[in-house]
């Protein structure tokens, strides 16, 4: 069972998305979440499916659908799955804490302004 995406969000008539695409397509997601330098714990606390996420599975997933379907010269497929990957890096790209909700909490040192000299 994928964590990000369900076979009903990977609707498309031109290709055939199996579990198979979609666990690897999480391993995409998580592999970007860990290059955006967001931790197991944060990805843990989000509320799943969490939109972006689910977005970046499933063009993954299509893309290696359109992959796998590719018997013959098909180039209306082999664009279509350049496409899909080209969205989910995008995608990946953009990955942060404040485009998953993730609330950052900021250290203070406990010392506040201080005006010194004539004021």
């Amino acid at each position: 069972m994928s964590k990000y995406a369900t076979l009903a969000d990977c609707q498309d008539p031109s290709v055939i998305v199996t579990d198979d695409h979609l666990n690897d397509a999480d391993v995409f997601v998580d592999l970007a979440l860990n290059t955006a330098g967001i931790t197991y714990a944060e990805i843990q606390a989000l509320t799943l499916p969490n939109l972006t996420l689910k977005t970046i599975a499933v063009y993954w997933a299509k893309h290696l659908a359109c992959n796998e379907g590719i018997m013959t010269d098909s180039t209306a497929l082999i664009s279509k799955g350049d496409r899909y990957k080209a969205d989910a890096e995008a995608l990946s790209k953009r990955l942060n804490k404040t485009v998953l909700g993730i609330v950052q909490t900021t250290v203070s040192s406990g010392y506040g302004s201080v005006t010194i000299g004539r004021g």
